[in-house]
């Protein structure tokens, strides 16, 4: 089965504690493709993660 792609708009607090968590654990069915945020450097952080 294909993952399914995302895009993530806003790299915040409840991206980073809700969101992003449950993402990782479901690992073999999504793949982050692309991010961006009000600013680009924590988009850049978040993006080495």
């Amino acid at each position: 089965m294909k993952k399914i792609r995302l895009a993530v708009i806003g790299t915040g607090l409840a991206w980073e504690r809700l969101h992003y968590p449950a993402i990782k654990e479901l690992g073999d069915k999504y793949e982050i493709v692309a991010l961006c945020n009000r600013t680009r450097e924590d988009a850049e952080e978040f993006a080495k993660k």
